[in-house]
């Protein structure tokens, strides 16, 4: 899913989301204490299953290649990794050290 939630709106940003839909993890809801009021432990204990992270692995694999692949590749610079993480593509890094 290629989609334009919270990036600007003129077309400078795309952002894509790897959803799995049919997760084989499951996690756990817990109380914290007897008290009604008190927040309950959550652990999503998201890809736990070897299942889960190769679709994951396989999704971030789809959008380089699509990435990528013209007529897509001629239009994007390169990538915004979230802060403190490196970019996925090599064309990214690379760009990005020619600017900068």
């Amino acid at each position: 899913m290629v989609h334009y939630v919270g990036v600007p709106l003129n077309g400078t940003l795309i952002r894509t989301v790897a959803l799995n839909l049919l997760p084989t993890s499951r996690g756990t809801i817990t109380l914290s204490s007897p008290d009604i009021e008190s927040v309950p432990i959550i652990d999503n204990n998201h890809y736990a299953t070897t299942s889960d992270r190769y679709r994951f692995r396989t999704a971030i694999r789809m959008f380089s290649k699509l990435m990528n692949t013209p007529p897509l590749n001629e239009l994007i610079i390169g990538e915004v990794p979230p802060d403190g993480l490196q970019a996925l593509s090599e064309q990214s890094r690379m760009r990005r050290s020619m600017r900068g």
